[in-house]
């Protein structure tokens, strides 16, 4: 369990940024900082934890949390906003090299589970179905 940790870490905070990402479009500037400050907090977790895996030896582990971190990008960036789709519109070719990777390198159902249970099992799913569907809107 744990070698684990960083997917559920990672996992965590993830659901909360997303949550957070789709009300960010008529915030002040106070809430904007402190969603920086979150998002930093996530990234630089994530990065300790894919350090830790990767030293000890756990390939497996450090791929499924940056896939897993890619799913989490590709719902954050392609989720619709207030701005409607002009916003998408500049976020087009960054998810059209996501689509690309991803067709390349197909997400493998049990990569997304290993360790998993309940409800992280469960959030972590949605957000890769989220983000397959919204790839597959990418042309």
């Amino acid at each position: 369990m744990k070698a684990n940790i960083a997917i559920l870490a990672s996992i965590g905070l993830a659901v909360v940024l997303i949550a957070c990402s789709k009300r960010t479009e008529n915030i002040d500037g106070d809430k904007i900082k402190n969603y920086v400050r979150w998002r930093a907090l996530s990234d630089g977790l994530l990065a300790r934890n894919l350090l830790i895996e990767l030293r000890e030896g756990h390939v497996t582990n450090a791929i499924v949390s940056l896939e897993f971190s890619l799913d989490c990008s590709i719902v954050q960036i392609g989720t619709p906003t207030n701005r409607g789709v002009s916003a998408r519109q500049e976020f087009l070719p960054a998810l059209r090299l996501m689509k690309e990777y991803r067709q390349k390198y197909p997400r493998k159902s049990e990569e997304a589970i290993i360790g998993l249970e309940g409800d992280e099992l469960r959030q972590n799913l949605e957000i890769t179905k989220e983000a397959e569907v919204i790839l597959d809107k990418v042309k």
